[in-house]
């Protein structure tokens, strides 16, 4: 199985919206979602990506790309992008969470604070035909 077709099928597991998948499918577009709306990839997030997949030696494959703007403890706002990503390490199904959601590798890019940036694993799930970051 290869990367593309793991990343297919947490896409089809998740139940992000078939037009999305298609896209990716056929045409190797990704896209990102804002608490759970699809939209086209920023300039930005294009270069990002190709940034990543070139760190990782053409072994990862970016499917989904989630903004969002997270509450710290002290009362400030940091705006973090997460690229979910499928590499030969994945398992061929993402694990689902306990209270809700799944587990999925990724890279979170801190857009604050850049050098808190780092690949780790992530708690996502459905909404609206897209996704969002649970934790």
């Amino acid at each position: 199985m290869t990367n593309k077709d793991k990343a297919i099928g947490y896409m089809k597991d998740l139940g992000i919206f078939d037009d999305a998948i298609k896209a990716f499918e056929t045409d190797d577009i990704v896209f990102f979602s804002i608490n759970g709306f699809i939209y086209s990839l920023t300039p930005q997030m294009r270069q990002t990506i190709s940034e990543i997949e070139n760190k990782l030696h053409s072994d990862a494959v970016i499917w989904h790309v989630i903004h969002g703007k997270y509450k710290m403890c002290d009362g400030s706002e940091l705006n973090m992008d997460t690229y979910l990503l499928a590499t030969s390490e994945c398992a061929d199904a993402l694990d689902k969470c306990e209270n809700e959601g799944y587990y999925a590798f990724a890279f979170v890019n801190n857009i604050d604070a850049p050098q808190d940036s780092e690949f780790g694993d992530v708690v996502i799930a459905e909404r609206f035909g897209g996704l969002y970051r649970v934790y």
